[in-house]
């Protein structure tokens, strides 16, 4: 294999201007393939269009959060660091950039949202899925 390398190194050496076109037209098709990429922001579409996945989801109520959670050594200072977190981002709620913050989290909505994810967990992951 390191034969073939040397002597792609050595027929590029003695053909350069081969070298810098191959390297342009690889340039201008790598682009394009970039160009080709669609960004979405609705994770759903990854299901499918199946009316019973896309029930599950649309009303799992958690789906529309940013969820951030802070852990470290030191108790104290994870949670100085959290509630100065959750400062800043009042600030951004004031300014109507957030609709709301949510500085804590009730065990009972958070245990009702995992149960209902497990429960429902062979609609989000089929074998395509998994094959996807």
């Amino acid at each position: 294999m390191s034969k073939f390398f040397i002597f792609l190194f050595d027929w590029f050496e003695k053909h350069r201007g081969v070298f810098y076109a191959s390297l342009g037209l690889l340039c201008v098709v790598f682009a394009f393939l970039a160009l080709q990429v669609r960004l979405d922001e609705d994770i759903s579409s990854f299901f499918g269009k199946d009316e019973k996945s896309s029930a599950v989801f649309d009303n799992i109520k958690a789906k529309d959060r940013i969820i951030v959670v802070a852990s470290g050594s030191d108790p104290d200072i994870v949670i100085e660091a959290s509630e100065r977190f959750a400062d800043t981002l009042s600030v951004l709620e004031d300014a109507g950039l957030l609709k709301s913050v949510t500085r804590g989290a009730d065990f009972e909505a958070v245990h009702s949202s995992a149960e209902f994810i497990y429960d429902y967990l062979p609609v989000f992951l089929t074998d395509k899925d998994w094959k996807r």
